[in-house]
């Protein structure tokens, strides 16, 4: 089981609340974490590797990128975007 932290002591400070995954064993939970951190503790596997499923929600209407695998996450490189899921590079 995850930490439990007392949130009154940190109630001045900007957090980010949301569903998060692991890229390294897939696990998901819900993650408070102060605004700006990207790399979160897995509390299954405790890697690193953990980060919020959705960063940003696109306009109404717009659409988006979604990988053959589900993702909705992505690192932008010069030859297209990486999944960062499964590597797949989605070409431009």
């Amino acid at each position: 089981m995850a930490e439990v932290i007392d949130i009154a002591s940190r109630r001045q400070d900007p957090h980010s609340c949301g569903e998060a995954v692991c890229q390294t064993c897939g696990h998901k939970w819900v993650q408070v974490a102060p605004v700006g951190e990207l790399h979160l503790k897995c509390p299954k596997c405790e890697s690193l590797n953990g980060v919020y499923r959705h960063g940003f929600d696109p306009p109404v209407g717009e659409p988006y990128l979604v990988c053959e695998c589900g993702e909705t996450l992505f690192w932008v490189q010069p030859k297209g975007v990486l999944c960062r899921r499964c590597g797949r590079t989605h070409e431009r």
